[in-house]
């Protein structure tokens, strides 16, 4: 089973329940929530002419909006590439090359 079934089946399972909360900003997700946020990252995605299999490369601090990142291109067939932000930029597009 993958990740997106997880989550499809736990937002039909639990629609209201919460998911996710973000304790710095409070910001809370249910699960029904959730799936769709992963969902629209994925158009989003699509939009931008990022089709199944290419790697996203996410730079971004530890946050709800960085989760939904990683988890809507795992839950969609994109690779992730996690970049670190205490690197230099020259080293950022050394491992983005």
């Amino acid at each position: 089973m993958d990740i997106s079934t997880l989550f499809t089946q736990a937002a039909r399972k639990w629609p209201q329940a919460l998911a996710i909360k973000d304790l710095r900003s409070a910001r809370e997700l249910s699960f029904a929530e959730l799936d769709q946020a992963l969902d629209d990252f994925a158009a989003g995605l699509v939009e931008l002419g990022v089709g199944t299999g290419e790697r996203v490369a996410l730079l971004a601090d530890t946050s709800l909006d960085y989760l939904l990142a990683d988890y809507g291109c795992m839950a969609h067939g994109r690779v992730r590439v996690p970049l670190d932000p205490s690197l230099a930029p020259g080293e950022l597009l050394a491992q983005i090359k």
